[in-house]
């Protein structure tokens, strides 16, 4: 009876740290899409203001 107590107790143990490695990468997943949407909203932003200035540049006429 004993040395089913201590291998249930082990392997609650793992089942926690198991949890806790989940919980680790569930975090990082998270805040990788976060930096993943950030990154997305510049590009957009960048994008338009490389057509604004493609459309100011196309307003110049060289003599």
């Amino acid at each position: 009876m004993f040395s089913i107590g201590v291998m249930d107790i082990a392997q609650r143990s793992k089942r926690m740290e198991i949890a806790s490695d989940i919980t680790a990468i569930s975090d990082i997943s998270s805040k990788s899409l976060d930096s993943a949407q950030e990154s997305a909203e510049r590009i957009a932003s960048l994008d338009r203001k490389v057509d604004e200035l493609d459309a100011l540049i196309g307003k110049f006429k060289v003599c």
